[in-house]
């Protein structure tokens, strides 16, 4: 397993975000931390894991480095009203450093098909950085 995991972890959890709210745009929509986790892990108490945690973490990261939008939380559960900023359309759609004729959206696709934690974090990486080169 790897030292990183939680890194694996939210690159895992912000593509399948990005990728639910692509095949949505232009329509906003709620993201539902158990969805993208697909771990359901409160304790007999209710009170929420740190993998919970983390992965609502990500979802305001990502708008909070203005990637995405939303009109409120909805409790610990997730985030309402959410969709991609403009820049990070014409990001996910750029063409990725492989050279390769597809956009890093659809990189980001073959990666979580693929299961593969290394491709996933090359194309996130390249997906921040040409999200960067936008704003």
């Amino acid at each position: 397993m790897s030292a990183d995991i939680h890194i694996d972890e939210f690159n895992r959890d912000t593509a399948v975000a990005l990728i639910r709210l692509y095949n949505n745009f232009p329509n906003p929509m709620a993201l539902y931390v158990d969805d993208i986790t697909r771990v359901d892990d409160a304790d007999e108490y209710g009170v929420i894991s740190e993998r919970h945690q983390r992965c609502i973490g990500a979802l305001l990261w990502l708008a909070e480095e203005k990637i995405i939008r939303y009109r409120d939380t909805i409790g610990f559960d997730g985030i309402e009203q959410a969709v991609l900023s403009l820049q990070a359309l014409h990001a996910l759609h750029s063409k990725p450093e492989t050279g390769v004729a597809i956009s890093i959206i659809d990189e980001i696709r073959d990666a979580m098909r693929e299961k593969s934690s290394e491709s996933l974090k090359r194309v996130m990486q390249q997906f921040y950085a040409r999200f960067l080169n936008r704003l």
